[in-house]
């Protein structure tokens, strides 16, 4: 009996155990990598996507041969988000991308460390029958592309819009206007020709009044074309500052122009679909018509959306989600580009049954005010909050409850295993007790056998002595002998 009952304590610390492990397994978390091989042409690039959105910490990419292939980022900080970056093939080969973590931890503070790599082989597109010529060949022909595709300040709050490439010289007269305790601004810009470059001056230091910030692009060939952004600082009694637009009266270009106004996505699309209308930079609402078409998750769905950033540590996160029976739309997309301190453009991609549906369904659009960056801050925070259980995170407070649950389950396998082996202990000890009861009993009743038999025989002896006694008593005063005929005569006989 003792034995089966320590069988079954031990059964029941084992599976304790294993539910303790497999719940610390679940609290595990790591990154993923959309692709594991890629196949590129040399000068053309290839886009991969890192998933982290359940962990924090420090995701380093690295080539192991950057003459082969390069990458477009070294490293990114991620926070439960993605990011994308790009692979360029640079000659004919093959080299290995790493994607590396380490000490990133997951939404209960779990460290973690997690290593990807992705093959690359870079393909020389052209064809074996002409003669290959070097990028530094004097006798090939230079870019003289001196413009620029995108042009803007950051604090995004004091950007300007309306930037135009064909904008440039005595024209390019793009102005801003900050308070006074703004000296300086950080100038974004992306070259027209990946072979052009630029250098900015002028940006920083800015006294009350106007300041001119300089950005010089210089093409391969040697061509030069500037860009002049006229920064205007108020004085400490001025507060307010108004929107920062492009001086039309000295535009020299018409206000349809489709390049980029500003930071946003490079390239977006939706594989085996159309965007409509073609994808540009500065559109943000886009349509896919898919008729019948189902997907088994949204994540699928998600799968198929493709995106590039290339300005500075922006990146593009995409969510999807499904249309309700109010809706026009089947699935609706949004891509958020932003970085680690704010957001610059949102994009937003409908997924219809025919085209035809959005008719009736796209509103007017009208101006709105640019709502202030505090305001937005407090927004994000309110729709967080939404997430936090007693301020803190809802993943989080759920884990501590499962780990709570699983201590007590394991204090009560504890207890009952104690008080079972205490009744065992009682039990064996009772039985030892009824033993040595048993034999007392035994012994003490022979006792009181002797003890009655000898009282007994005592009492025996006592009566035989009282019974003589008795009959000596008796035989002095009863007469020996008497004549029966002695009555009522003298006659013969003598009298006593």
């Amino acid at each position: 009996m003792i034995n089966t009952r320590k069988k079954f304590l031990s059964i029941l610390a084992i599976v304790f155990l294993a539910m303790m492990i497999m719940n610390v397994k679940s609290y595990a978390a790591t990154f993923s990598v959309s692709k594991t091989s890629v196949s590129v042409n040399k000068g053309k690039t290839a886009s991969i996507t890192v998933n982290g959105k359940s962990i924090t910490g420090k995701i380093n990419v690295s080539s192991s041969n950057t003459s082969v292939a390069t990458v477009s980022v070294g490293s990114k900080w991620v926070n439960k988000n993605s990011f994308s970056f790009t692979i360029t093939g640079k000659k004919a080969g093959t080299a290995t991308i790493t994607v590396s973590g380490t000490d990133f931890s997951d939404s209960v503070g779990n460290l973690n460390s997690a290593t990807k790599t992705i093959k690359v082989t870079v393909k020389d597109s052209s064809s074996s029958n002409t003669t290959s010529t070097s990028d530094d060949d004097s006798s090939q022909k230079k870019s003289s592309d001196a413009t620029l595709s995108n042009l803007g300040v950051t604090p995004k709050e004091y950007d300007f819009k309306g930037f135009k490439k064909s904008v440039t010289g005595s024209n390019a007269e793009y102005k801003v206007k900050v308070p006074n305790s703004i000296t300086k601004l950080t100038v974004y810009a992306t070259p027209s020709s990946s072979k052009a470059k630029y250098s900015v001056s002028g940006n920083t230091g800015f006294k009350v009044g106007t300041n001119i910030i300089s950005v010089k692009v210089t093409a391969e060939d040697g061509t030069t074309k500037t860009y002049k952004i006229y920064v205007t600082r108020a004085s400490g009694d001025e507060e307010e500052v108004i929107p920062n637009v492009i001086d039309d009266e000295n535009s020299t270009d018409d206000n349809t122009s489709d390049e980029p106004t500003g930071i946003g996505l490079d390239s977006l699309e939706v594989q085996g679909y159309v965007l409509s209308p073609e994808f540009k930079s500065n559109v943000y609402e886009y349509a896919v018509e898919i008729g019948e078409q189902k997907f088994e998750s949204l994540d699928e769905l998600k799968n198929l959306i493709k995106t590039s950033v290339s300005y500075g540590d922006a990146m593009a996160v995409v969510s999807v989600q499904e249309g309700t029976e109010d809706d026009y739309f089947v699935y609706n997309a949004n891509i958020k580009v932003s970085d680690y301190e704010r957001e610059y453009a949102s994009y937003d991609i409908k997924f219809v049954k025919s085209l035809a549906d959005l008719e009736g369904n796209v509103e007017e659009e009208v101006d709105t005010e640019e709502i202030p960056q505090e305001n937005m801050e407090s927004a994000e925070k309110d729709n967080n909050n939404k997430d936090l259980i007693f301020g803190l995170d809802r993943d989080f407070v759920e884990k501590l409850a499962l780990a709570g649950c699983s201590l007590i389950l394991f204090i009560i396998v504890i207890v009952q295993g104690i008080v079972l082996h205490k009744k065992t202990l009682e039990l064996d000890e009772y039985d030892l007790d009824s033993y040595d009861d048993d034999s007392d009993e035994e012994s003490s009743d022979e006792k009181d056998r002797e003890i009655d038999e000898d009282e007994k025989r005592e009492d025996d002896k006592e009566e035989n002595r009282e019974n003589m006694s008795d009959e000596i008593d008796r035989s002095k005063y009863e007469p020996r002998y008497r004549n029966p005929r002695s009555s009522g005569s003298r006659r013969g006989g003598r009298h006593f």
